[in-house]
């Protein structure tokens, strides 16, 4: 219908228009209208209800009170289930959560056992209060997860901690597989078996944020089985600021982790590598992050490509500062490889290249030992069946054997500036020879142990 007023050409239509009476004109515009009110009274009724049912049941309080596990509304101050058994109580709401395509689930303070994996769905955000709401493994779970998704998009998993058991074997915290655009934030998984985070199965565009790990038999962290899935091929993930604390493994690895980011990370005395990245983990950028005491290499890369390490600090490992075995393509630039090898025999390099190494460019790095640990042997070496890799612009001090040896076909190595007594300064010593912590060992581990198990649950 068009909005044009078409007026009346004649006089006696202009008279008709000038005695029109305006209350006339709006009451019967009113009348021709009220058709409708009923209309939007009735589909406004329906969308209240529809918003009071739907986004309300949508979003969930579950709290401990004694030996129950309870479960509410947000919105409404009725039980929907209370029972002893956590994980039932939790599945439980997840399931509604499922059948309405998404929510929120709140866990309040207090210790959750959890007998049987809690499986979330997509679109569902699962949150704790902090450290405090501790999702601890029970004895009797036989699948030794806490968290899993399969197959799932859009979840979030915060403010929480998920915690193993001694008698849990082959346990993990959490456990993402062919998922993807999930995020793990401010989380804390402790003393699984087998990892604190387990990315497996072609899951894609996640983000782990701010996560810490401690005390995990094979890795803080473990991305694996990248390739080709459902949301496309080599798939990136991000693993950013995150913090592994004593880990019995690895601090971070990659078995088969296709174009991983990692970013601020922070590694203190694993047991194994601080980061292990192997078995085709390609394109993977490690940058801004630190390895600090760690029992093998700092940064260990196995038959890996693509591999980009720069401006990082890899101090006081006990093996060598990185290690690269069969890697093609690569740069590890501007960072610093300190106190390589730390206390103990036989001595280590700062950078190691060996196994058919090639086109890898080591560049600007310090590489340096302070004169309370032992010297380098080698500052950087490069074995004979390596080639075409060039070794310039590094800075390297306190060695007992050659600041650089470069063996490979067709490498280049100069412009290094290598000097090798330590030097006196600056200032005194880190840590004098006769520091009752220090003497005949590389490090301390028995204060971060104390306050890992003040901590734990």
């Amino acid at each position: 219908m068009s909005n044009e007023l078409i007026l009346p050409s004649t006089r006696q239509g202009e008279e008709k228009m000038n005695n029109f009476n305006r209350r006339d004109f709006f009451g019967s515009v009113a009348g021709s209208l009220a058709f409708l009110v009923p209309m939007i009274s009735h589909d406004n009724h329906q969308l209240q209800k529809t918003v009071n049912t739907d986004s309300h049941s949508c979003d969930f309080i579950i709290h401990k009170k004694g030996d129950q596990t309870i479960a509410k509304s947000s919105y409404e101050d009725k039980v929907i289930i209370s029972d002893q058994n956590s994980s039932k109580v939790i599945n439980h709401i997840v399931e509604i959560v499922k059948e309405k395509k998404g929510g929120e689930i709140r866990l309040g303070t207090g210790v959750y056992e959890i007998d049987s994996p809690i499986h979330l769905p997509s679109l569902v955000s699962l949150r704790g209060r902090g450290r405090n709401t501790i999702l601890k493994l029970s004895p009797l779970n036989q699948e030794g997860i806490i968290l899993k998704v399969s197959q799932g998009e859009s979840i979030v998993i915060s403010d929480l901690t998920c915690q193993g058991i001694p008698e849990g074997k082959d346990s993990n915290g959490i456990v993402i597989e062919d998922s993807g655009d999930c995020e793990i934030r401010n989380v804390h998984s402790r003393d699984f078996d087998g990892c604190g985070l387990m990315l497996r199965g072609n899951s894609f565009m996640n983000k782990i944020i701010n996560l810490t790990t401690s005390a995990n038999k094979r890795a803080g962290i473990l991305i694996k089985e990248g390739g080709r899935g459902r949301g496309g091929d080599w798939m990136p993930n991000l693993i950013l600021g995150c913090t592994s604390i004593a880990e019995q493994g690895h601090g971070m690895e990659l078995d088969f982790a296709i174009c991983t980011n990692i970013t601020g990370c922070q590694i203190f005395q694993p047991k194994g590598h601080g980061f292990y990245i192997h078995s085709e983990s390609n394109s993977t950028c490690i940058s801004g992050s630190r390895v600090y005491q760690g029992h093998q290499n700092g940064i260990m890369v196995e038959n890996s490509h693509e591999l980009n390490v720069s401006s990082n600090i890899i101090c006081w490992n006990r093996k060598n500062g990185i290690e690269l075995n069969h890697v093609v393509w690569g740069t590890v630039s501007a960072n610093e490889f300190i106190d390589n090898g730390a206390r103990v025999e036989p001595k280590a390099n700062g950078i190691y290249l060996h196994t058919d190494t090639k086109s890898v460019q080591i560049t600007a790095n310090a590489i340096f030992n302070w004169h309370g640990h032992l010297p380098m042997c080698h500052g950087i070496y490069e074995a004979e069946n390596c080639e075409n890799n060039q070794i310039t612009h590094n800075t390297i001090n306190y060695l007992t054997e050659q600041g650089v040896v470069s063996q490979g076909k067709n490498s280049i190595a100069g412009n290094n500036l290598v000097v090798e007594k330590f030097y006196p300064h600056p200032g005194a010593k880190p840590f004098p020879d006769d520091a009752p912590d220090f003497v005949g060992e590389s490090f301390n581990s028995e204060r971060i142990e104390a306050f890992l198990k003040l901590t734990r649950r």
